[in-house]
Protein backbone atom coordinates (compact mmCIF):
# COMPACT_ATOMS: atom_id res chain seq x y z
CA UNK A 1 0.00 0.00 0.00
CA UNK A 2 2.68 2.34 0.60
CA UNK A 3 4.30 1.98 -2.61
CA UNK A 4 0.96 2.43 -4.37
CA UNK A 5 0.89 6.07 -2.89
CA UNK A 6 4.56 7.07 -3.37
CA UNK A 7 4.44 5.31 -7.04
CA UNK A 8 1.36 7.02 -7.80
CA UNK A 9 3.21 10.57 -6.53
CA UNK A 10 5.90 9.98 -8.51
CA UNK A 11 3.94 9.21 -11.72
CA UNK A 12 2.15 12.81 -11.06
CA UNK A 13 5.54 14.26 -10.90
CA UNK A 14 6.51 12.82 -14.26
CA UNK A 15 3.14 14.29 -15.76
CA UNK A 16 3.73 17.48 -14.30
CA UNK A 17 7.03 17.57 -15.40
CA UNK A 18 6.62 16.32 -19.07
CA UNK A 19 3.46 19.03 -19.23
CA UNK A 20 6.11 21.70 -18.11
CA UNK A 21 8.88 20.41 -20.89
CA UNK A 22 6.46 20.21 -23.78
CA UNK A 23 5.21 24.33 -23.06
CA UNK A 24 8.92 25.00 -22.94
CA UNK A 25 9.23 23.82 -26.61
CA UNK A 26 6.69 25.28 -27.70
CA UNK A 27 8.62 28.67 -26.75
CA UNK A 28 10.53 30.18 -30.02
CA UNK A 29 13.91 29.95 -29.66
CA UNK A 30 16.05 32.83 -31.36
CA UNK A 31 19.39 34.27 -30.47
CA UNK A 32 19.30 37.69 -32.58
CA UNK A 33 20.31 40.25 -30.15
CA UNK A 34 18.00 42.80 -31.32
CA UNK A 35 14.79 40.36 -30.10
CA UNK A 36 16.55 39.47 -26.70
CA UNK A 37 16.87 43.68 -26.21
CA UNK A 38 13.41 43.97 -27.26
CA UNK A 39 12.89 41.13 -24.61
CA UNK A 40 14.87 42.97 -22.09
CA UNK A 41 13.22 46.58 -22.87
CA UNK A 42 9.66 45.55 -22.22
CA UNK A 43 10.70 43.32 -18.97
CA UNK A 44 12.42 46.81 -17.91
CA UNK A 45 9.05 48.92 -18.98
CA UNK A 46 6.37 46.71 -17.36
CA UNK A 47 8.86 47.08 -13.98
CA UNK A 48 8.55 50.76 -14.12
CA UNK A 49 5.00 50.83 -14.70
CA UNK A 50 4.76 49.45 -11.60
CA UNK A 51 6.80 51.63 -9.60
CA UNK A 52 4.99 53.89 -7.47
CA UNK A 53 7.02 57.82 -7.42
CA UNK A 54 7.78 56.70 -3.61
CA UNK A 55 9.71 53.66 -5.02
CA UNK A 56 11.66 55.43 -7.90
CA UNK A 57 12.74 58.07 -4.95
CA UNK A 58 13.66 54.95 -2.76
CA UNK A 59 16.05 53.61 -5.31
CA UNK A 60 17.09 56.93 -6.39
CA UNK A 61 18.35 57.94 -3.02
CA UNK A 62 19.67 54.76 -2.39
CA UNK A 63 21.34 54.32 -5.43
CA UNK A 64 22.88 57.78 -5.85
CA UNK A 65 22.85 59.88 -2.77
CA UNK A 66 23.22 57.25 0.19
CA UNK A 67 26.61 55.76 -1.31
CA UNK A 68 28.00 59.48 -1.41
CA UNK A 69 26.71 60.24 1.91
CA UNK A 70 28.40 57.10 3.45
CA UNK A 71 31.41 57.62 1.83
CA UNK A 72 32.00 61.18 2.03
CA UNK A 73 29.90 62.56 5.18
CA UNK A 74 28.95 60.15 7.89
CA UNK A 75 32.58 60.29 9.12
CA UNK A 76 32.99 63.98 10.49
CA UNK A 77 28.86 64.19 10.12
CA UNK A 78 27.19 60.89 11.39
CA UNK A 79 25.91 59.29 14.71
CA UNK A 80 29.28 59.13 16.30
CA UNK A 81 30.52 62.37 15.68
CA UNK A 82 28.55 65.86 14.62
CA UNK A 83 31.06 68.66 13.40
CA UNK A 84 29.77 71.92 13.54
CA UNK A 85 27.17 70.57 15.05
CA UNK A 86 25.63 68.72 12.03
CA UNK A 87 24.23 65.51 11.10
CA UNK A 88 23.48 64.34 7.96
CA UNK A 89 22.61 60.99 8.36
CA UNK A 90 18.65 62.05 8.43
CA UNK A 91 16.64 64.20 6.47
CA UNK A 92 15.71 65.38 10.09
CA UNK A 93 18.87 66.32 10.78
CA UNK A 94 19.53 67.96 7.78
CA UNK A 95 16.91 70.00 8.00
CA UNK A 96 17.60 71.09 11.94
CA UNK A 97 21.32 71.48 10.28
CA UNK A 98 24.08 73.06 12.48
CA UNK A 99 26.20 76.09 13.55
CA UNK A 100 25.54 77.55 10.03
CA UNK A 101 22.12 76.47 9.79
CA UNK A 102 19.76 74.22 7.81
CA UNK A 103 21.65 71.80 5.16
CA UNK A 104 19.32 71.51 2.91
CA UNK A 105 15.85 73.59 2.00
CA UNK A 106 13.63 71.29 0.04
CA UNK A 107 12.93 72.15 -3.27
CA UNK A 108 15.63 75.31 -3.21
CA UNK A 109 19.24 73.65 -4.28
CA UNK A 110 20.46 77.03 -4.47
CA UNK A 111 19.62 78.49 -0.87
CA UNK A 112 20.59 74.81 0.43
CA UNK A 113 24.18 75.12 2.34
CA UNK A 114 24.79 71.71 1.32
CA UNK A 115 25.19 72.39 -2.67
CA UNK A 116 26.95 75.62 -1.43
CA UNK A 117 29.99 73.64 0.29
CA UNK A 118 29.82 71.05 -1.95
CA UNK A 119 30.37 73.41 -5.35
CA UNK A 120 33.30 74.90 -3.38
CA UNK A 121 32.63 78.08 -4.19
CA UNK A 122 32.16 79.43 -0.29
CA UNK A 123 34.44 79.52 2.87
CA UNK A 124 33.56 76.36 3.92
CA UNK A 125 34.14 73.23 1.52
CA UNK A 126 32.84 69.87 1.53
CA UNK A 127 34.04 67.11 1.28
CA UNK A 128 37.17 68.68 3.14
CA UNK A 129 39.81 65.80 0.67
CA UNK A 130 37.98 66.74 -2.36
CA UNK A 131 35.56 67.95 -4.27
CA UNK A 132 33.25 65.56 -5.50
CA UNK A 133 32.86 65.37 -9.05
CA UNK A 134 30.13 67.37 -11.06
CA UNK A 135 27.65 63.92 -11.49
CA UNK A 136 27.44 63.93 -7.86
CA UNK A 137 26.80 67.06 -7.87
CA UNK A 138 24.10 67.22 -9.71
CA UNK A 139 22.71 63.98 -7.90
CA UNK A 140 22.22 65.85 -4.64
CA UNK A 141 20.66 69.00 -6.87
CA UNK A 142 17.82 66.45 -8.02
CA UNK A 143 17.51 65.07 -4.56
CA UNK A 144 16.96 68.50 -3.10
CA UNK A 145 14.53 69.63 -6.17
CA UNK A 146 12.77 66.72 -5.20
CA UNK A 147 12.00 67.57 -1.98
CA UNK A 148 15.04 65.14 -0.52
CA UNK A 149 12.47 62.19 -0.25
CA UNK A 150 14.63 59.92 2.64
CA UNK A 151 13.17 56.96 2.57
CA UNK A 152 12.90 54.71 5.53
CA UNK A 153 11.94 51.07 6.12
CA UNK A 154 8.93 49.55 7.83
CA UNK A 155 8.82 46.62 10.11
CA UNK A 156 6.96 44.64 7.35
CA UNK A 157 9.37 46.10 4.19
CA UNK A 158 7.81 48.18 2.55
CA UNK A 159 9.40 51.61 1.86
CA UNK A 160 7.83 54.90 2.14
CA UNK A 161 8.98 58.20 1.94
CA UNK A 162 9.32 61.00 4.34
CA UNK A 163 7.81 64.44 2.95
Amino acid sequence: MHYMFWFSGFLLSCCTLTQVFQSAAEIPRTSSPASMQAIQFETTSETLAKDTPEDVEAKFFRDEIEPILQESCYRCHGEKKKESDLRLDSRDAMLKGGKNGPAIVPGKPDESLLMKVLDYTGDIQMPPDAKLDDEKQQAFKKWIEKEAPWPKAKSDSSISVDD
